[in-house]
């Protein structure tokens, strides 16, 4: 439950990212946004996103979604920025050789369901990642950083990027209407400050029928999902 923009595409010449770097970094200074330099070299065991499936559950309304993934060796170096819009999540700016969008998150091991079927364990070691191309950034409240990033990937869009694709449940991206947006922004706040409230989400819920909220959490066993 939050405002997240996504993205994602690839440079029109990866020969210009040095370029790319460097003018966010001058956007950046301008706008009093931290951000850091990026390189990294990721060896290891990759996994990716193959797709979801939404399972139906025994309660009207209650669904599980179960998420597949597929793994591959990687050995290959990242470049680009991290920047730091005022009270967002990070936005992740790393090309792949290719120039494509690419970062992975560190895991603290090699995933493996475990015999109770509840969910995920780790072997605990390193070099396993989970790889995304489609980076994200949390906005939800923040009106004017959510327009300045927007401003930012459209400069990326017009100069470096010219297949980049822009996901914005706000709809910001594509119309620009401030209005629309700033009500999006209230109305997405106001649910999260709502749900805060526990005894007022137990009450919510046993309206539609739910007296177990363990029940919205927990992770079907295997037998249970067929």
């Amino acid at each position: 439950m939050s405002i997240v923009i996504t993205y994602e595409g690839c440079l029109d010449d990866p020969a210009r990212l040095d370029h790319l770097i460097e003018a966010v970094q001058q956007r950046c200074h301008h706008l009093q946004w931290p951000c850091q330099a990026v390189e990294q070299h990721i060896v290891g065991e990759t996994y990716y996103f193959l797709g979801d499936q939404e399972t139906p559950g025994h309660r009207p309304g209650v669904s599980t979604v179960s998420a597949f993934f597929d793994q591959k060796m990687v050995n290959e170096r990242l470049r680009g920025l991290c920047v730091y819009p005022p009270g967002t999540e990070t936005l992740t700016l790393t090309f792949n050789p290719a120039g494509q969008l690419q970062c992975y998150q560190a895991l603290p091991g090699r995933p493996y369901t475990t015999l109770a079927g509840y969910g995920m364990s780790f072997t605990q070691e390193p070099g396993y990642y989970l790889a995304n191309s489609s980076p994200w950034v949390k906005t939800t409240g923040e009106v004017t950083s959510h327009v300045l990033i927007v401003a930012l990937l459209r400069f990326l869009q017009s100069h470096y990027m010219s297949n980049l694709v822009v996901h914005d449940p706000t709809g910001f991206w594509d119309t620009l209407d401030i209005t629309a947006l700033t009500q999006e922004h209230m109305r997405m706040q106001a649910l999260i400050d709502l749900f805060q409230e526990s005894d007022l989400v137990k009450d919510l819920l046993q309206l539609v029928g739910i007296t177990d909220i363990a029940m919205l959490t927990r992770v079907p066993r295997g037998d249970e999902l067929n």
